[in-house]
């Protein structure tokens, strides 16, 4: 699940690599790609319908890092991540599909570099979203 807003330079990495990461490849039944754009929360019902093993949630986000540098966030460090632009807390969204699908949970952070409106992903992030992606792809189609 992408999250972000695009309209808000870096927070857009999450969409982008969902973007990104299925470019190329064909359907898989066991993936779902979702571009949640800024209201994850909207996909609730869609995810736990499709009770995946992993959910795995990728955002831009102010981690104290270099701009473009990824890290694995656990559930519990969540609420202690800056996110950027979704109203639900991304750890109150987590529990509830876990809680309904017995999934497991993950997320990428993608440390940003600016978030202002209407400005364009600063290269950094756009070479961090390229990196994920990749990396998702070869677990999909090695």
């Amino acid at each position: 699940m992408g999250v972000g807003n695009e309209l808000n330079g870096d927070d857009a990495a999450g969409v982008a690599v969902v973007r990104a990461a299925k470019r190329c490849l064909r359907p898989v039944e066991t993936v779902q790609w979702i571009e949640a754009g800024p209201t994850p929360e909207s996909f609730s019902g869609p995810v736990c319908r499709f009770k995946p093993d992993l959910l795995l949630v990728i955002d831009a986000a102010q981690l104290d890092l270099r701009p473009g540098q990824i890290a694995w966030i656990r559930l519990e460090e969540i609420d202690g991540v800056s996110a950027f632009t979704h109203g639900l807390p991304l750890a109150l969204l987590a529990q509830y599909i876990m809680a309904q699908t017995g999934c497991q949970f993950g997320m990428l952070g993608i440390q940003a570099q600016q978030t202002e409106f209407g400005q364009p992903v600063s290269p950094a992030v756009v070479r961090a979203v390229e990196r994920v992606a990749e990396v998702l792809r070869s677990f999909i189609a090695p």
